[in-house]
């Protein structure tokens, strides 16, 4: 839950059969908004008032991506990874960020988490893949940037918006020689 310059509420409506409403309510507990767009998947997870009085979050999106082997040879898998959509109080898209464009999507932990089926049923294909499963968003407007915590990449990141650009990231891909403190599949943050 985030609170808005006008005194108002954001939060994520993560409830089965809602995935990927953002909710604005008011001090009384009223929805006074319901944040959704056509061309996001679903929102979850994080949701902040930009300085522009726009609204910045956290949202999937769904490849299809082969080439990942398998004892039997590639094989195609139904990724879903996440994006940083900036949308305007009118719920239209001002822009969207795909962490497909700055990560490479055969770098993945072979873990529980990843091959979890979850989306299957929120997308209704499957199987699918939680590539990224990003889960706490920061704006920072010293360098109009967005620090992202990429849980299933064990990583925290940060993406300049305009153009948008990787700047850094902390985790073992990217850690210094013998430093042994980088995330690993946080929850929340950053």
């Amino acid at each position: 839950v985030t609170r808005t310059s006008a005194g108002t509420f954001l939060a994520i409506n993560e409830l089965v059969g809602a995935v990927g409403q953002i909710l604005e309510i008011d001090l009384l507990g009223n929805v006074i908004n319901v944040f959704t767009h056509p061309g996001v998947d679903t929102y979850h997870h994080a949701v902040e008032e930009l300085p522009n009085g726009n609204f910045i979050a956290l949202a999937t999106e769904l490849r299809e991506i082969g080439g990942y082997p398998d004892g039997n040879g590639d094989v195609t898998w139904q990724i879903v990874g996440d994006q940083v959509v900036e949308f305007r109080r009118d719920g239209s898209i001002v822009q969207a960020i795909s962490l497909f464009d700055f990560l490479d999507p055969y770098r993945y932990p072979d873990t529980t988490e990843f091959h979890f089926p979850f989306w299957s049923g929120v997308y209704g294909v499957g199987p699918t893949k939680d590539w990224t499963h990003s889960n706490g968003l920061a704006y920072d407007p010293s360098d109009d940037s967005v620090i992202i915590s990429v849980r299933h990449q064990n990583l925290v990141m940060k993406l300049r918006r305009s153009p948008p650009e990787f700047v850094w990231a902390i985790g073992e891909d990217w850690a210094a020689p013998g430093d042994d403190g980088w995330p690993w599949l946080q929850q929340d943050g950053p």
